[in-house]
Protein backbone atom coordinates (compact mmCIF):
# COMPACT_ATOMS: atom_id res chain seq x y z
CA UNK A 1 0.00 0.00 0.00
CA UNK A 2 1.12 3.33 -0.59
CA UNK A 3 0.85 5.94 1.78
CA UNK A 4 0.38 9.82 1.21
CA UNK A 5 3.30 11.33 0.01
CA UNK A 6 5.09 14.36 2.01
CA UNK A 7 7.63 15.69 -0.18
CA UNK A 8 8.80 19.22 0.70
CA UNK A 9 8.08 21.83 -1.75
CA UNK A 10 11.29 23.40 -1.75
CA UNK A 11 12.63 20.29 -3.56
CA UNK A 12 10.30 20.58 -6.27
CA UNK A 13 10.67 23.99 -6.62
CA UNK A 14 14.31 23.23 -7.10
CA UNK A 15 14.35 20.59 -9.22
CA UNK A 16 11.92 22.61 -11.28
CA UNK A 17 14.44 25.71 -11.60
CA UNK A 18 17.97 23.36 -11.99
CA UNK A 19 15.60 22.01 -15.08
CA UNK A 20 14.37 25.37 -16.57
CA UNK A 21 17.53 27.43 -15.54
CA UNK A 22 19.43 24.16 -17.81
CA UNK A 23 17.23 24.49 -20.62
CA UNK A 24 16.74 28.17 -21.11
CA UNK A 25 20.57 29.03 -20.80
CA UNK A 26 21.77 26.69 -23.40
CA UNK A 27 19.68 28.24 -26.45
CA UNK A 28 20.65 31.27 -27.86
CA UNK A 29 17.86 32.94 -29.74
CA UNK A 30 19.92 33.95 -33.26
CA UNK A 31 18.54 35.33 -36.73
CA UNK A 32 19.81 33.43 -39.79
CA UNK A 33 19.49 34.98 -42.91
CA UNK A 34 18.69 33.30 -46.22
CA UNK A 35 18.11 35.06 -49.69
CA UNK A 36 15.72 33.69 -52.67
CA UNK A 37 13.59 30.27 -52.55
CA UNK A 38 15.82 27.50 -54.22
CA UNK A 39 17.15 24.04 -53.52
CA UNK A 40 20.37 26.60 -52.68
CA UNK A 41 18.44 27.02 -49.51
CA UNK A 42 17.67 23.25 -48.16
CA UNK A 43 20.91 23.17 -45.26
CA UNK A 44 19.34 26.11 -43.36
CA UNK A 45 16.01 24.30 -44.14
CA UNK A 46 16.41 20.85 -42.65
CA UNK A 47 19.04 22.16 -39.59
CA UNK A 48 15.91 24.24 -38.45
CA UNK A 49 12.49 21.47 -39.65
CA UNK A 50 14.66 18.55 -37.99
CA UNK A 51 15.76 20.17 -35.11
CA UNK A 52 19.65 20.23 -35.79
CA UNK A 53 19.63 24.34 -34.98
CA UNK A 54 18.00 23.40 -31.41
CA UNK A 55 20.02 20.83 -30.61
CA UNK A 56 23.04 22.61 -31.04
CA UNK A 57 21.00 25.13 -28.61
CA UNK A 58 20.55 27.84 -31.09
CA UNK A 59 17.01 29.24 -31.12
CA UNK A 60 17.61 29.99 -34.65
CA UNK A 61 14.75 32.32 -36.58
CA UNK A 62 15.76 31.90 -40.58
CA UNK A 63 14.78 35.29 -42.14
CA UNK A 64 14.11 35.34 -45.77
CA UNK A 65 15.26 38.22 -48.00
CA UNK A 66 14.75 39.05 -51.85
CA UNK A 67 18.00 39.53 -52.54
CA UNK A 68 21.89 38.11 -51.60
CA UNK A 69 23.17 41.98 -51.59
CA UNK A 70 19.41 42.78 -48.60
CA UNK A 71 20.65 39.76 -46.57
CA UNK A 72 24.46 41.29 -46.78
CA UNK A 73 23.40 44.79 -45.64
CA UNK A 74 21.85 43.11 -42.71
CA UNK A 75 24.59 40.94 -41.34
CA UNK A 76 27.06 44.39 -41.47
CA UNK A 77 24.36 46.05 -39.42
CA UNK A 78 24.36 43.44 -37.17
CA UNK A 79 20.76 42.44 -37.56
CA UNK A 80 21.15 39.83 -39.05
CA UNK A 81 24.49 38.07 -37.77
CA UNK A 82 24.70 34.85 -39.49
CA UNK A 83 23.66 34.42 -42.96
CA UNK A 84 23.79 32.09 -45.92
CA UNK A 85 24.83 33.75 -48.82
CA UNK A 86 26.47 33.74 -51.97
CA UNK A 87 30.33 35.12 -52.58
CA UNK A 88 30.22 38.05 -54.77
CA UNK A 89 27.99 40.32 -52.49
CA UNK A 90 30.42 38.99 -49.92
CA UNK A 91 33.79 39.65 -51.19
CA UNK A 92 32.36 43.03 -52.44
CA UNK A 93 31.17 43.92 -48.97
CA UNK A 94 34.82 43.08 -47.59
CA UNK A 95 36.57 45.22 -50.88
CA UNK A 96 34.39 48.09 -49.98
CA UNK A 97 35.48 47.94 -46.21
CA UNK A 98 32.82 45.58 -43.83
CA UNK A 99 34.43 42.55 -42.13
CA UNK A 100 32.30 39.53 -43.66
CA UNK A 101 33.69 36.11 -43.08
CA UNK A 102 33.11 32.38 -44.54
CA UNK A 103 33.17 29.81 -41.63
CA UNK A 104 31.30 27.11 -43.87
CA UNK A 105 31.56 26.52 -47.22
CA UNK A 106 28.18 25.29 -48.56
CA UNK A 107 27.79 25.10 -51.98
CA UNK A 108 30.89 25.48 -53.99
CA UNK A 109 30.14 25.50 -57.62
CA UNK A 110 27.55 27.17 -59.59
CA UNK A 111 24.37 25.71 -60.36
CA UNK A 112 22.94 28.14 -62.66
CA UNK A 113 21.34 27.74 -66.25
CA UNK A 114 20.81 30.88 -68.54
CA UNK A 115 17.67 30.31 -69.87
CA UNK A 116 15.92 32.43 -72.49
CA UNK A 117 12.53 32.58 -74.18
CA UNK A 118 11.93 29.48 -76.63
CA UNK A 119 12.81 31.60 -79.73
CA UNK A 120 15.99 32.78 -78.48
CA UNK A 121 17.99 30.07 -79.36
CA UNK A 122 21.68 31.51 -80.27
CA UNK A 123 23.45 33.80 -78.62
CA UNK A 124 22.89 36.37 -81.46
CA UNK A 125 19.14 36.42 -81.41
CA UNK A 126 19.92 37.57 -77.56
CA UNK A 127 21.45 40.63 -78.41
CA UNK A 128 19.09 43.84 -77.77
CA UNK A 129 17.30 41.22 -75.18
CA UNK A 130 17.47 41.98 -71.39
CA UNK A 131 18.29 39.41 -68.82
CA UNK A 132 16.71 39.33 -65.46
CA UNK A 133 18.93 39.16 -62.11
CA UNK A 134 17.87 39.28 -58.21
CA UNK A 135 19.96 42.28 -57.29
CA UNK A 136 22.84 43.95 -58.92
CA UNK A 137 26.18 42.43 -56.90
CA UNK A 138 24.30 39.41 -56.26
CA UNK A 139 24.98 35.65 -57.65
CA UNK A 140 22.41 35.92 -60.44
CA UNK A 141 24.25 38.99 -61.55
CA UNK A 142 27.53 37.59 -61.30
CA UNK A 143 26.71 34.18 -63.18
CA UNK A 144 24.56 36.32 -65.82
CA UNK A 145 27.62 38.62 -66.39
CA UNK A 146 30.18 36.22 -66.76
CA UNK A 147 27.78 33.75 -68.98
CA UNK A 148 27.04 36.52 -71.52
CA UNK A 149 31.08 37.15 -71.71
CA UNK A 150 31.87 33.47 -72.56
CA UNK A 151 28.71 33.79 -75.13
CA UNK A 152 30.55 36.54 -76.94
CA UNK A 153 28.09 39.24 -75.76
CA UNK A 154 28.96 42.11 -73.72
CA UNK A 155 26.77 42.88 -70.70
CA UNK A 156 25.47 46.28 -70.34
CA UNK A 157 25.79 46.94 -73.94
CA UNK A 158 24.41 43.95 -76.06
CA UNK A 159 22.07 42.99 -73.28
CA UNK A 160 20.34 44.70 -70.50
CA UNK A 161 20.31 43.35 -67.21
CA UNK A 162 17.17 44.11 -64.33
CA UNK A 163 16.49 43.45 -60.94
CA UNK A 164 13.54 41.68 -60.76
CA UNK A 165 13.73 39.44 -57.43
CA UNK A 166 14.41 35.89 -56.69
CA UNK A 167 14.26 33.17 -58.45
CA UNK A 168 10.52 32.54 -58.73
CA UNK A 169 10.08 36.42 -59.34
CA UNK A 170 12.85 36.11 -62.50
CA UNK A 171 10.67 32.84 -63.79
CA UNK A 172 7.66 34.74 -63.45
CA UNK A 173 9.12 37.47 -65.56
CA UNK A 174 9.98 35.60 -68.01
CA UNK A 175 6.82 33.60 -68.50
CA UNK A 176 5.17 37.17 -68.77
CA UNK A 177 7.50 37.61 -71.24
CA UNK A 178 8.70 41.29 -69.81
CA UNK A 179 12.45 39.61 -70.20
CA UNK A 180 14.31 37.73 -72.72
CA UNK A 181 16.07 35.53 -70.11
CA UNK A 182 17.26 34.80 -66.92
CA UNK A 183 20.03 32.89 -64.96
CA UNK A 184 17.98 30.32 -62.75
CA UNK A 185 18.84 27.65 -60.28
CA UNK A 186 17.13 24.59 -59.28
CA UNK A 187 14.39 23.51 -59.43
CA UNK A 188 13.41 26.57 -61.36
CA UNK A 189 15.72 25.22 -64.04
CA UNK A 190 13.68 22.19 -64.13
CA UNK A 191 10.45 23.97 -64.13
CA UNK A 192 11.52 26.69 -67.16
CA UNK A 193 12.68 23.57 -69.29
CA UNK A 194 9.64 21.97 -68.97
CA UNK A 195 7.58 24.58 -70.01
CA UNK A 196 9.65 25.11 -72.59
CA UNK A 197 12.15 27.84 -72.06
CA UNK A 198 15.28 27.46 -73.88
CA UNK A 199 18.41 26.43 -72.48
CA UNK A 200 21.00 28.80 -73.64
CA UNK A 201 23.87 28.48 -71.42
CA UNK A 202 24.73 25.09 -68.51
CA UNK A 203 27.18 27.53 -66.44
CA UNK A 204 26.78 24.30 -64.16
CA UNK A 205 28.57 22.38 -66.37
CA UNK A 206 31.43 23.88 -67.04
CA UNK A 207 32.53 22.79 -63.37
CA UNK A 208 33.59 25.87 -62.23
CA UNK A 209 35.19 26.12 -58.68
CA UNK A 210 32.79 29.12 -57.21
CA UNK A 211 31.88 30.03 -53.22
CA UNK A 212 28.45 30.14 -53.47
CA UNK A 213 25.99 29.87 -50.79
CA UNK A 214 28.10 29.55 -47.78
CA UNK A 215 27.67 30.47 -43.59
CA UNK A 216 28.76 34.01 -43.46
CA UNK A 217 28.96 36.12 -40.87
CA UNK A 218 31.16 39.37 -39.45
CA UNK A 219 34.69 39.00 -37.62
CA UNK A 220 32.76 41.60 -35.16
CA UNK A 221 30.69 38.82 -34.27
CA UNK A 222 33.05 36.13 -34.52
CA UNK A 223 35.09 37.57 -31.96
CA UNK A 224 31.78 38.52 -29.22
CA UNK A 225 29.93 35.43 -29.50
CA UNK A 226 32.53 32.62 -30.69
CA UNK A 227 30.35 30.13 -29.10
CA UNK A 228 27.40 30.55 -31.09
CA UNK A 229 29.40 30.82 -34.65
CA UNK A 230 30.58 27.71 -33.31
CA UNK A 231 27.44 25.90 -33.10
CA UNK A 232 26.33 27.07 -36.27
CA UNK A 233 28.97 25.80 -37.97
CA UNK A 234 28.09 22.34 -36.40
CA UNK A 235 24.66 22.47 -37.39
CA UNK A 236 25.00 23.11 -40.76
CA UNK A 237 27.44 20.47 -41.19
CA UNK A 238 25.60 18.06 -39.37
CA UNK A 239 22.38 19.22 -41.72
CA UNK A 240 24.43 18.58 -44.64
CA UNK A 241 24.88 15.05 -43.67
CA UNK A 242 21.31 14.56 -42.73
CA UNK A 243 20.05 15.77 -46.39
CA UNK A 244 22.36 13.63 -48.46
CA UNK A 245 21.71 10.39 -45.90
CA UNK A 246 18.24 11.08 -45.02
CA UNK A 247 16.47 10.69 -48.79
CA UNK A 248 12.86 10.94 -47.52
CA UNK A 249 13.75 13.88 -44.97
CA UNK A 250 15.30 15.79 -47.86
CA UNK A 251 12.41 15.25 -50.41
CA UNK A 252 9.59 16.22 -47.72
CA UNK A 253 11.13 19.39 -46.80
CA UNK A 254 12.04 20.57 -50.42
CA UNK A 255 8.18 19.54 -51.21
CA UNK A 256 7.51 21.65 -48.19
CA UNK A 257 9.38 24.99 -48.56
CA UNK A 258 9.46 24.76 -52.63
CA UNK A 259 6.08 23.66 -53.33
CA UNK A 260 7.00 21.06 -55.39
CA UNK A 261 4.03 18.43 -56.08
CA UNK A 262 5.31 16.86 -59.36
CA UNK A 263 7.28 13.84 -58.10
CA UNK A 264 9.54 14.15 -61.09
CA UNK A 265 10.75 17.75 -60.14
CA UNK A 266 11.07 17.19 -56.80
CA UNK A 267 13.47 13.82 -57.19
CA UNK A 268 15.68 15.92 -60.11
CA UNK A 269 15.97 19.70 -57.60
CA UNK A 270 16.75 16.66 -54.13
CA UNK A 271 19.48 14.81 -56.68
CA UNK A 272 20.99 17.99 -58.17
CA UNK A 273 21.54 19.68 -54.03
CA UNK A 274 23.17 16.58 -52.73
CA UNK A 275 25.70 16.33 -55.51
CA UNK A 276 29.07 16.43 -53.87
CA UNK A 277 30.87 18.22 -56.46
CA UNK A 278 28.07 21.07 -55.73
CA UNK A 279 27.53 20.21 -51.59
CA UNK A 280 30.40 18.46 -50.68
CA UNK A 281 30.58 16.76 -47.30
CA UNK A 282 33.70 18.57 -46.03
CA UNK A 283 32.53 22.09 -45.81
CA UNK A 284 35.38 24.51 -46.41
CA UNK A 285 34.79 27.42 -48.05
CA UNK A 286 37.07 27.61 -51.17
CA UNK A 287 39.57 29.80 -51.76
CA UNK A 288 40.06 28.86 -55.35
CA UNK A 289 35.97 30.04 -55.85
CA UNK A 290 36.89 32.96 -54.10
CA UNK A 291 39.30 33.71 -56.99
CA UNK A 292 36.90 32.80 -59.45
CA UNK A 293 34.85 35.71 -57.96
CA UNK A 294 37.46 37.95 -57.51
CA UNK A 295 38.65 37.75 -61.00
CA UNK A 296 35.94 38.78 -62.33
CA UNK A 297 35.11 41.57 -60.04
CA UNK A 298 38.34 42.82 -61.26
CA UNK A 299 36.85 43.65 -64.43
CA UNK A 300 34.78 46.74 -63.22
CA UNK A 301 36.28 46.79 -59.65
CA UNK A 302 39.51 48.35 -59.27
CA UNK A 303 40.43 47.16 -55.66
CA UNK A 304 39.87 43.51 -56.85
CA UNK A 305 42.93 43.64 -58.50
CA UNK A 306 44.98 43.59 -55.83
CA UNK A 307 43.02 41.41 -53.94
CA UNK A 308 43.46 37.75 -53.08
CA UNK A 309 41.42 34.93 -51.25
CA UNK A 310 43.34 35.06 -48.58
CA UNK A 311 42.78 38.93 -48.01
CA UNK A 312 41.26 39.71 -44.99
CA UNK A 313 39.17 42.20 -47.12
CA UNK A 314 38.04 39.35 -49.28
CA UNK A 315 36.55 37.92 -46.49
CA UNK A 316 37.99 34.38 -47.08
CA UNK A 317 39.26 31.48 -44.57
CA UNK A 318 42.05 29.41 -46.10
CA UNK A 319 41.33 25.99 -46.35
CA UNK A 320 44.96 24.35 -47.01
CA UNK A 321 45.57 23.05 -43.64
CA UNK A 322 46.08 19.89 -43.00
CA UNK A 323 45.49 19.79 -39.42
CA UNK A 324 41.95 21.13 -39.59
CA UNK A 325 41.00 18.68 -42.70
CA UNK A 326 42.04 16.05 -40.81
CA UNK A 327 39.78 17.09 -37.56
CA UNK A 328 37.07 17.56 -39.68
CA UNK A 329 37.42 14.41 -41.65
CA UNK A 330 36.92 12.39 -38.67
CA UNK A 331 33.73 14.21 -37.49
CA UNK A 332 30.93 11.38 -37.11
CA UNK A 333 29.14 12.94 -39.59
CA UNK A 334 31.69 11.51 -41.89
CA UNK A 335 32.48 8.53 -39.71
CA UNK A 336 31.05 5.88 -39.52
CA UNK A 337 28.06 5.30 -36.82
CA UNK A 338 30.10 3.38 -34.39
CA UNK A 339 32.93 6.23 -34.38
CA UNK A 340 30.35 9.54 -33.48
CA UNK A 341 30.97 9.46 -29.76
CA UNK A 342 35.19 10.02 -30.67
CA UNK A 343 34.10 11.57 -33.78
CA UNK A 344 32.07 14.44 -31.96
CA UNK A 345 35.00 14.88 -29.43
CA UNK A 346 36.98 15.21 -32.73
CA UNK A 347 35.02 17.75 -34.72
CA UNK A 348 34.15 19.89 -31.52
CA UNK A 349 38.13 20.51 -31.69
CA UNK A 350 37.81 21.24 -35.46
CA UNK A 351 34.75 23.39 -35.21
CA UNK A 352 36.67 25.31 -32.68
CA UNK A 353 39.82 25.44 -35.19
CA UNK A 354 37.13 26.86 -37.93
CA UNK A 355 35.78 29.51 -35.65
CA UNK A 356 38.11 30.39 -32.88
CA UNK A 357 39.46 34.17 -31.94
CA UNK A 358 41.34 33.17 -28.64
CA UNK A 359 44.50 31.67 -29.90
CA UNK A 360 47.23 32.92 -31.79
CA UNK A 361 49.19 36.47 -31.82
CA UNK A 362 46.22 39.30 -30.91
CA UNK A 363 46.56 40.15 -34.40
CA UNK A 364 45.13 36.86 -35.30
CA UNK A 365 42.83 37.38 -32.48
CA UNK A 366 41.37 40.73 -34.52
CA UNK A 367 41.65 39.80 -37.77
CA UNK A 368 40.61 35.83 -37.88
CA UNK A 369 41.56 35.88 -41.41
CA UNK A 370 42.92 32.89 -41.76
CA UNK A 371 42.66 29.31 -40.22
CA UNK A 372 45.84 28.55 -40.23
CA UNK A 373 47.21 31.43 -38.15
CA UNK A 374 44.35 30.42 -35.46
CA UNK A 375 45.39 26.51 -35.33
CA UNK A 376 46.76 25.56 -32.41
CA UNK A 377 45.92 22.17 -32.13
CA UNK A 378 47.20 21.30 -28.62
CA UNK A 379 46.14 24.48 -27.29
CA UNK A 380 42.67 23.87 -29.22
CA UNK A 381 42.64 20.15 -27.66
CA UNK A 382 43.68 21.63 -24.45
CA UNK A 383 40.61 23.60 -24.60
CA UNK A 384 38.49 21.26 -25.85
CA UNK A 385 39.30 18.63 -23.09
CA UNK A 386 38.57 21.67 -21.04
CA UNK A 387 35.12 22.00 -22.05
CA UNK A 388 34.39 18.49 -22.24
CA UNK A 389 35.37 18.22 -18.13
CA UNK A 390 32.81 21.15 -17.62
CA UNK A 391 30.37 19.80 -19.74
CA UNK A 392 30.66 16.69 -17.57
CA UNK A 393 30.98 17.72 -14.43
CA UNK A 394 27.82 19.71 -14.94
CA UNK A 395 26.11 16.34 -16.09
CA UNK A 396 27.66 15.12 -13.13
CA UNK A 397 26.43 17.37 -10.94
CA UNK A 398 22.60 17.06 -12.52
CA UNK A 399 22.64 13.08 -12.34
CA UNK A 400 23.76 13.41 -8.89
CA UNK A 401 20.77 15.57 -7.75
CA UNK A 402 18.50 13.00 -9.42
CA UNK A 403 19.85 10.49 -7.25
CA UNK A 404 19.62 12.51 -4.48
CA UNK A 405 16.07 13.51 -4.94
CA UNK A 406 15.22 9.84 -5.99
CA UNK A 407 17.01 8.95 -2.34
CA UNK A 408 14.21 11.62 -1.06
CA UNK A 409 11.51 10.62 -2.34
CA UNK A 410 12.48 6.66 -1.33
CA UNK A 411 12.30 7.80 1.78
CA UNK A 412 9.00 8.90 2.42
CA UNK A 413 7.51 6.33 0.14
CA UNK A 414 6.12 2.84 2.06
CA UNK A 415 5.06 0.29 0.21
Amino acid sequence: MIKKLNIPAALVALLSVCCNASASAQATKVAIGYSGISADQLVIWVAKDTGIFAKNNLDAQPIYFTGGTLSVTAMVSGDTPLIQASGPGIVSAGLAGADPIYVVGGIVSLDYWLMTQPEIKNPEQLRGGTIAVARFGGAADFVARYALARLGLNPGKDVTIVQTGSTPERLAAMEGRRVSGSTLVPPATFVAQKRGFHLLADVAALGLAYQHQGGVTTRKYLREHPDVVRNFVKSYIEAVHRLKTDRATGLKIAAKYLRLEDPELLRKTYESSIDENKLPMKQYPTAEGLKTIIDQLALTNPKAKTAKPQDRKTSSMPVSSKSSTRAATSTGFMAGRNKRRRAAENFQCAAMAMVSTRCGSRRDRESAASIQSLIRMPILESRCFQASRRSIFCQTSISCLASWVFFSLSSVIKF
